[in-house]
């Protein structure tokens, strides 16, 4: 493959990556992949781009998505350039992206991610790509599923369907529809709805990359019309230590300069209300994630190699989560999670 993006790379027209003269690639290195892209460095002319290849072939818009998420939020200055986007398939079977190279760290690989810098850092941000104004060109967007409760109950539904069509365990399968009813007699359909903005939809430290004071942010195929208070709350819950209170202080002011917005007490209330759904949709996600790769569903680029170890660990994390934050029942705490899911 690497020799195929080199050649692919090298009879390009250089003003389509901004280069002038004729291209020369002096290396080609595979970065990882991810639930449905592969990335690949690629080194031409002394800059870096990325070259990002839709290896879902059930989503075939999947690529133009991305390109145009990354337009619309290109101004802004905190996600990689996209230079173009191709879907020809006449040199590769599959659709792709090519990038600008962003230099430095995931916040995960940082020893103190959640340092106060950091937490400002990120939250200027989520600030900014929140403070894009809703327009026309937004519309075909999708609403995300932490919009509002009623869009959270929505996924909830969806979502299962197949564990109760393949979970074989009785007491996990118990936790689920028992944790949902109960969320439905808790949480009012409408308790939630408040302001939109735009979202880049998986806001998270694997997504947050830092180098010499600045903060971008990748991985925007999922770009998305959603709550600021819910995303606010996934933030707080879902990043792989929860935020303490001072955090959670020091990540609002620093959000509310830059959108002049006073988080009052009705509006850290609603970001409270928030977490017991995104808690139980995030383990709920992950139990079937775990289902539809034990069971071989997922794409086979995906399927190669894969290590189920990891996403059956994220399913443990969140079991936890819901247990520290008393969403579910204390008498799931000794449930083996693992044994459950690979019944």
């Amino acid at each position: 493959m690497n020799e195929e993006i080199k050649e692919y790379f090298e009879n390009l027209n250089p003003k389509k990556v901004g280069l002038k003269g004729k291209i020369k690639v002096s290396s080609v290195k595979e970065l990882g992949k991810g639930t449905s892209n592969k990335n690949y460095l690629v080194v031409a002319n002394r800059k870096k781009f990325v070259f990002r290849i839709n290896v879902d072939t059930k989503n075939k818009i999947k690529s133009k998505k991305e390109f145009e998420s990354l337009k619309i939020v290109e101004s802004l200055g905190v996600a990689p350039k996209a230079w173009f986007f191709d879907t020809s398939r006449d040199k590769f079977d599959f659709d792709l992206i090519v990038l600008s190279y962003i230099e430095g760290k995931t916040l995960n690989k940082l020893k103190n991610s959640l340092s106060d810098k950091n937490v400002k850092g990120f939250a200027r941000v989520c600030a900014k790509i929140h403070s894009v104004k809703l327009d026309k060109r937004l519309k075909g967007l999708g609403i995300g599923e932490g919009t509002s409760s009623s869009t959270y109950f929505a996924f909830m539904r969806e979502y299962l369907v197949y564990p109760n069509r393949k979970l074989k365990d009785k007491e996990l399968l118990g936790l689920l529809n028992n944790t949902y009813q109960k969320l439905r007699r808790q949480i009012s359909i409408k308790t939630l709805d408040n302001e939109l903005v735009l979202s880049q939809g998986d806001f998270c430290e694997q997504n947050i990359i830092y180098n010499k004071g600045k903060y971008d942010v990748i991985d925007f195929e999922d770009l998305e019309i959603t709550s600021y208070l819910g995303e606010i709350a996934r933030i707080f819950t879902d990043f792989v230590t929860p935020f303490d209170e001072h955090k959670k202080v020091v990540f609002l002011r620093e959000y509310s300069k830059i959108r002049k917005i006073k988080f009052d007490k009705d509006k850290i209330d609603k970001i409270e209300k928030f977490v017991p759904l995104i808690l139980f949709s995030a383990f709920l996600w992950s139990v079937v994630h775990v289902l539809r790769i034990r069971n071989g569903e997922m794409h086979e680029e995906f399927m190669k190699g894969h290590d189920i170890k990891g996403d059956i660990s994220y399913s443990k994390t969140m079991l936890k989560r819901l247990l520290r934050f008393g969403v579910i029942d204390k008498k799931y705490k000794d449930l083996d999670i693992k044994r459950a899911l690979m019944r």
